[in-house]
């Protein structure tokens, strides 16, 4: 089923996942998920004939087995003679690391495993040239990084006005309040200079007499 055209999906589901650290738990999750997905095929008036085949493709940045191979194949079988139970579910195993020393791969496998596994532009070129559908995958990635950096440009551009907007209202803001403590220290002094009160210029300020005396001691150094 996973042959050098890579998947023949006619009449299947299929599931794909990346891990790149191991947790130590991937075959059963990727078994339970396989049968979750073969689960929701089913609903009533369901023909069995009709449900499709599940296949999970688990795609590995580290080895999960021992032997060399880079590709491993799971299905429900007899284990007396290797006969399929019945072609329901089947998972694959992908470890990319061991991909430049499995020799029985073949060339289509290698080149899609090598275009995932690789950060090198070089490379990237030289097997989407080879491979109209990697290049096809080559130009959607290119796509997406490019929408990536845009996005976080404009991100970046976004979060400069904001923070613009921020400093300007905060320097209005400081602004407005020395402003308003330059004019109520104007009007104190000319209220102490007609012999207010402490009270009565608390009450003229709508405010208490503690505010006041606090307010003459900071603005004014004296107290009347």
């Amino acid at each position: 089923m996973f042959d050098g055209d890579f998947l023949e999906l006619l009449n299947t589901r299929t599931s794909v996942e990346t891990q790149l650290i191991s947790e130590y738990n991937i075959s059963k999750r990727s078994f339970f998920y396989a049968s979750r997905l073969f689960s929701q095929n089913i609903s009533n008036g369901t023909k069995y004939r009709e449900i499709p085949m599940v296949i999970a493709i688990n795609i590995l940045d580290f080895n999960l087995f021992s032997h060399d191979e880079c590709h491993q194949v799971f299905r429900l079988s007899n284990d007396r003679n290797d006969d399929l139970f019945y072609d329901v579910i089947e998972i694959h195993f992908l470890e990319l690391k061991k991909v430049n020393r499995d020799m029985s791969l073949n060339k289509n496998l290698m080149d899609w495993l090598s275009f995932l596994s690789s950060n090198n532009p070089e490379e990237i070129h030289t097997l989407a040239e080879g491979n109209d559908e990697i290049m096809t995958a080559a130009k959607e990635l290119d796509r997406l990084n490019n929408e990536r950096d845009v996005r976080m440009e404009a991100e970046a551009i976004e979060k400069y006005e904001r923070d613009k907007i921020s400093r300007e209202s905060n320097i209005l803001e400081r602004g407005l309040m020395q402003g308003a403590v330059r004019e109520r220290t104007r009007i104190v002094r000319k209220l102490l200079s007609l012999n207010y009160t402490v009270a009565e210029i608390a009450d003229f300020l709508d405010e208490s007499t503690d505010y006041v005396k606090t307010f003459i001691k900071e603005h004014l150094k004296t107290e009347k």
